[in-house]
């Protein structure tokens, strides 16, 4: 799948407020996050200090294990799919959790991205 003209122009137009501001916005969204939903932050694999300058991930990964199968997970609804988004690693890791845990690999959905053959010029 290409990208119409002007896509291509909105990712250009953003790409130097990113690179200028990419690691403040990241690191509010996830203050924001975790400040609207404490709860989100014990499910990381481990818990996070201080990040030094210039980080623009939090520590953790989502820890599949700390979520109860049924009410968190759904497993027993046969219509529940899961989508995961994100490094290969953590794609892989989601997996195999899921399917450990009685996940169906065919409700497992893996969103592959890239920046591909963006223009350049």
């Amino acid at each position: 799948m290409s990208l119409a003209p002007a896509q291509v122009h909105t990712i250009k137009s953003t790409v130097i407020v990113l690179q200028e501001h990419g690691n403040a916005i990241t690191a509010r969204f996830y203050k924001s996050m975790l400040t609207q939903s404490p709860e989100l932050k014990s499910l990381q694999s481990s818990e996070s200090e201080e990040q030094p300058p210039g980080t623009i991930t939090n520590v953790g990964r989502m820890n599949l294990s700390k979520l109860d199968k049924e009410r968190d997970l759904f497993l027993g609804n046969e219509a529940a799919e899961y989508h995961t988004c994100g490094s290969e690693s953590f794609r892989m890791d989601m997996k195999k959790s899921l399917r450990t845990y009685g996940g169906d690999g065919g409700r497992i959905k893996l969103e592959l991205y890239g920046t591909g053959g963006l223009p350049r010029g």
